[in-house]
């Protein structure tokens, strides 16, 4: 879960006018987080982690029913976010709540994988 340094971190903290930052619980302990940054009339959720001795308690779930929620209510159209192209599970997780994938980029993380940029509407506005 610590994949960021505590300087990454700190940066979204600092900046909590463009950034939504929550954290799960599990007792006194962190068990997971779910960072989204704002831009303009969007939304990027930039990292979702949960760590691995809070997994299989559905805390991915409800960080993304919350960090959403949250993003919905304050007049987000859509969130966009890079998950690795091999990430089968973290895919799931953002399909079941509406994500779409759009395009896939190569090389785009550390270690050369690709990534899959999806998006998900939170505003659908109306034709008419």
């Amino acid at each position: 879960m610590d994949a960021w340094d505590f300087e990454h971190f700190a940066d979204y903290l600092a900046d909590a006018e463009r950034s939504v930052f929550l954290t799960a619980l599990d007792g006194k302990e962190i068990a997971g987080y779910a960072v989204a940054h704002i831009r303009q009339a969007r939304a990027e959720l930039d990292s979702i982690a949960v760590g691995p001795a809070h997994r299989k308690k559905h805390i991915a779930l409800q960080l993304m029913r919350r960090i959403l929620g949250t993003l919905r209510r304050r007049g987000f159209e859509s969130v966009f976010l890079s998950v690795r192209a091999d990430n089968a599970a973290a895919i799931r997780l953002y399909q079941k709540f509406g994500f779409e994938r759009f395009r896939s980029i190569e090389c785009y993380y550390e270690d050369g994988a690709p990534a899959l940029r999806m998006k998900l509407k939170l505003i659908h506005r109306s034709t008419r």
